[in-house]
């Protein structure tokens, strides 16, 4: 039972990481796209990881169990996702921007 919890416990530090990691490059790229055209369905994008990522972290804070905060950080990955697609498809992005996006993914 405490190999399992301990594996558990790297794992969510693992999810914490990256997540938060995410955090810090999405609040990098809203940064780099101000002043520029971005389409509603990026800004959209953009505004539910957000919303996710208040989510996810209100979830650690409360202590929520191990599969909450794995679904959170999921949806996290999905919005990523997201706007990393509709950003490479996106015709206003320069270089900086484009290297943020590669990161993202």
């Amino acid at each position: 039972m405490r190999m399992e919890s301990e594996s558990l416990n790297d794992s969510l530090e693992k999810i914490d990481q990256l997540a938060k990691q995410a955090g810090k490059y999405v609040g990098e790229l809203k940064e780099a796209l101000q002043g520029k055209k971005v389409t509603a369905k990026i800004q959209e994008h953009i505004q539910t990881f957000d919303a996710r990522y208040n989510d996810y972290i209100k979830a650690l804070e409360s202590g929520a169990d191990y599969d909450r905060i794995t679904k959170s950080a999921s949806h996290l990955a999905t919005y990523l996702n997201a706007i990393s697609v509709g950003l490479k498809n996106s015709s206003s992005i320069d270089d900086s921007v484009k290297k943020l996006i590669s990161r993202l993914s």
